[in-house]
């Protein structure tokens, strides 16, 4: 978008022991240029419908640097969990 905003939505099905079947990931950011480069932030909500105490947000930074004909991206990830667990 031209804004740089951006949403994206994941999902899929997971084999659990804990009684989950589905896996969603819902991912908001923004993204901007800056010369060549384009950075992007923002966070990702984990949620396990079905399973106690999954739910969990990571915030997430990255930078995505041409080279020839591709795009090298590096990012990050908060390094635990940063909500509290869905009830």
């Amino acid at each position: 978008h031209q804004s740089g905003l951006f949403a994206r939505a994941w999902g899929s099905t997971i084999a659990s022991t804990d009684g989950g079947t589905v896996e969603l990931n819902l991912s908001a950011g923004y993204e901007w240029q800056w010369g060549a480069v384009e950075p992007s932030v923002g966070a990702t909500l984990y949620v396990f419908p079905g399973i106690d105490r999954s739910t969990y947000v990571e915030v997430f930074q990255e930078v995505a640097i041409p080279i020839a004909d591709a795009t090298l991206t590096l990012g990050a990830d908060s390094p635990e969990r940063m909500a509290a667990a869905a009830h």
